[in-house]
């Protein structure tokens, strides 16, 4: 999964249990931010926040982004469970 991975320790959790790694771990979120090209945003927010910052952010690409995290949440599904 790589860092960002642990921006959602609940899905950390599962793929742990899914690999046969039991043991319940005390994770916490890892918190990101971008600083560049004029920006300064969190980048590890929960999906709904993560949302409603970039269409803050970008007004103009709403539709775009509400279709790439709809798009990513049905592929969750598919690969990880039910979103959290």
């Amino acid at each position: 999964m790589g860092p960002l991975g642990f921006s959602n320790p609940a899905m950390v959790q599962d793929i742990l249990h899914q690999v046969g790694i039991g043991a319940q771990l005390d994770l916490t979120r890892v918190r990101y931010h971008l600083h560049a090209f004029g920006l300064e945003t969190p980048m590890s927010l929960p999906c709904p926040e993560m949302i409603e910052e970039l269409r803050l952010l970008f007004p103009v690409e709403e539709e775009g982004t509400g279709s790439f995290h709809t798009d990513m949440k049905r592929l969750s599904v598919h690969t990880t469970g039910p979103p959290r």
